[in-house]
Formats: C-alpha cells, sequence, structure tokens
C-alpha cells in the first residue's frame, strides 16, 4: 500500500528502473538496498490479481509514477472500487 493505493508494476524491467532511479544516492549507493527492490517488485507483480483471488475489486487508479523518472509507465496505482486513496 502506498498512500492507501495498491502499487502493480505492469513491467518487471520498467519497474526496476524506475525503483532504481527513485532509491539511489550516489554512485553505486542507494536509500533501499537494491536487493530489497528486487524482492519488492517480484512480490508487487502480482498484488492486482492476488488481492482479485479474494474477492477485491480493483480499478485503476493512476498509470505511471513520478513522470520524469525512467520506467515510471511501468508503476500502476489501483484502489478498491468505491474507497477513495488513504
Amino acid at each position: 500500500m502506498s498512500g492507501g493505493l495498491v502499487i502493480c508494476p505492469s513491467d518487471l524491467e520498467g519497474a526496476r528502473r524506475y525503483m532504481e532511479a527513485i532509491n539511489k544516492s550516489t554512485g553505486d549507493l542507494y536509500w533501499t538496498d537494491p536487493e530489497v527492490i528486487e524482492i519488492w517488485i517480484q512480490n508487487t507483480m502480482g498484488n492486482k490479481k492476488w488481492l482479485e483471488s479474494m474477492g477485491g475489486v480493483l480499478e485503476l487508479y493512476r498509470h505511471g509514477g513520478h513522470h520524469k523518472v525512467p520506467g515510471a509507465e511501468a508503476i500502476d496505482a489501483y484502489r478498491v472500487k468505491g474507497h477513495g486513496p488513504g
């Protein structure tokens, strides 16, 4: 969950570029360890399908992350139908 939204990347490589870009401090220094980023990507790719398998009804809230960041087009945010963010 992020701000009450469910993040579900639509593309593995794009999500990797995005997460590395927003977590990179300088050089090879990251705010979040690249291994953690990889685990996050692998597990969030199935968020939408997993929630829907339990009866959740999700609707696309936003396609794309921070638009000036590489890979932003691979980040989708959903909300539970009938509920606002948060």
